[in-house]
């Protein structure tokens, strides 16, 4: 592809993010840059041997309305000696073809952290990369850097199910993602696992506190849509990132008890804050409090069988 046509069909992905804001426009850039990068893995045969996941994957393959940071994905089957790196001499290529050029940093985790989520972190390897925009978008500089994560989990839990989605742009690709089901379960668990709460019976561990709003407006996103939950995959989470212990079997009623608990313990306020760079209208916020959530719950899990 000529550099004039590869840039041609950036520019064509940046005006689907219309924005007048830096932030609107580094936003944008930075979506634009996901979807190269997934095109790019897929030459490869990253996705015969992982899955996309996370907040990402919902935006792009399930018309999620907030944009995102991370790029995450899931081992089909676990490999410790797994490592990211591999993948990074083919992607710099396809990267580059399309006039994108990056720095990476890798980050080595050597212990499990105080935060775990979904899929826990102590089995993650992470890379930063960071963008050189060159001149795409009106409002971002040339010698301003874009952050992209990317994070696999090289030893997750069992019971995920996974289905292949096809993307137009930049070019005709696929990729397996987790399904929407197995989505679900990890937004759950991320919901549980990231705040601090206390819990006499045990069933819940002390964490540090970190109250991502984006973990609530996807799992509200998925709620409204009336996603099914893969009940294995959550409880397999759950038990895996040490948030339910062995006697504790998940149930409609026990998951109902956790996220009632868990709502009560969320500041809401700085939940707000942490999804508020990424979403369009801070309007869609304004009913975000524990009684709404709660109710929320409740309602959709009176509708769904054990």
């Amino acid at each position: 592809m000529s550099d004039g046509m590869a840039n041609s069909v950036i520019l064509d992905m940046l005006e689907g993010y219309p924005s007048d804001t830096l932030q609107g426009e580094k936003n944008a850039l930075r979506q634009v840059i996901h979807e190269v990068m997934l095109c790019g893995l897929s030459k490869t045969d990253f996705f015969d041997r992982a899955a996309f996941c996370g907040g990402t994957s919902l935006r792009i393959f399930h018309r999620l309305t907030r944009f995102s940071e991370d790029l995450d994905f899931s081992l089909l089957t676990p490999d410790m000696s797994f490592t990211l790196s591999d993948y990074f001499g083919p992607l710099e290529s396809f990267l580059k073809s399309y006039g994108f050029n990056f720095t990476m940093e890798e980050k080595q985790k050597t212990h499990e952290g105080n935060v775990k989520t979904a899929f826990a972190k102590g089995n993650a390897r992470e890379h930063i990369l960071w963008f050189y925009p060159q001149g795409f978008g009106g409002l971002v500089a040339a010698n301003e850097r874009i952050r992209v994560k990317l994070e696999i989990n090289v030893k997750p839990p069992t019971g995920a199910g996974y289905e292949l989605k096809r993307n137009p742009l930049p070019e005709i690709y696929a990729v397996r993602i987790l399904d929407a089901p197995s989505l679900f379960a990890t937004k759950i668990a991320a919901v549980l696992t990231r705040s601090t709460g206390d819990d006499d019976t045990g069933a819940l561990k002390r964490y540090q506190n970190h109250d991502k709003g984006r973990d609530l407006y996807d799992y509200i996103f998925l709620l409204s849509r009336g996603t099914l939950v893969n009940t294995e995959l959550l409880e397999n989470s759950l038990r895996a990132s040490g948030h339910i212990n062995g006697d504790m079997t998940l149930t409609k009623d026990s998951l109902t008890e956790l996220l009632d608990r868990k709502f009560n313990e969320i500041r809401f306020n700085t939940a707000k804050d942490d999804v508020r760079p990424f979403i369009r209208s801070e309007h869609e916020l304004d009913a975000w409090n524990k009684d709404y959530f709660i109710s929320a719950t409740h309602d959709f899990l009176k509708t769904t069988a054990d």
